[in-house]
């Protein structure tokens, strides 16, 4: 009795349901990042009154943002490379582009590219990686999606990162490591332009 117990507690823990299939795109046109806002914690202090903490986190997301755009800019030459706040995501996921992506010099996302929104593209997050992968971990890094927004990819350590590039974690776990380097190389080799 035990061991039939053990086993239906194992099958409701794991809950193995079938792996959703992912398309991995043969080529990429462009890129897509995805920075942070920290919208929904800078509103909780706020609501509370606790302005000095807001205006923290408002400081340490620009500077990640800013750090991720640098990053990139300095380091990922594959394909262009355009940007949106998390706060626009479902425009994003209905490709409605031109009113929120953006590039490293806060130019909107050219009209004549419109044409290419139903092209292969690749969405990048400096998160956790999704819950439903085989990655469990509690360090945030490269979250690497195709554009229905599955998960393809997960680069948790960044190779030789340049200090430069790095915002270390202080009260609010807002942080950042340097991927572009990694992600040039692991795209060029894997994906056509």
């Amino acid at each position: 009795m035990r061991i039939i117990y053990f086993c239906f507690c194992c099958l409701l823990y794991y809950n193995h349901t079938p792996a959703q299939k992912v398309n991995h795109p043969t080529n990429v046109n462009f890129i897509i990042i995805q920075l942070s806002s920290e919208i929904n914690r800078i509103r909780y202090f706020q609501n509370r009154g606790l302005t000095k903490d807001a205006n923290i986190i408002i400081s340490e997301s620009k500077k990640q943002r800013e750090l991720f755009t640098q990053d990139f800019t300095d380091n990922f030459t594959f394909c262009p490379v355009y940007y949106f706040i998390d706060t626009n995501i479902n425009l994003v996921k209905n490709r409605k582009f031109e009113d929120c992506l953006f590039d490293a010099t806060g130019n909107k996302f050219p009209p004549e590219k419109a044409a290419e929104v139903d092209s292969n593209y690749l969405i990048l997050e400096f998160g956790y990686p999704d819950d439903n992968t085989s990655v469990t971990t509690s360090i945030k890094g490269l979250v690497v999606r195709n554009r229905k927004f599955q998960q393809i990819k997960y680069f948790m350590k960044a190779k030789s990162p340049n200090s430069r590039y790095v915002l270390k974690p202080r009260l609010y776990e807002i942080s950042y490591k340097p991927f572009a380097i990694q992600f040039n190389r692991y795209i060029a080799g894997n994906f056509d332009e």
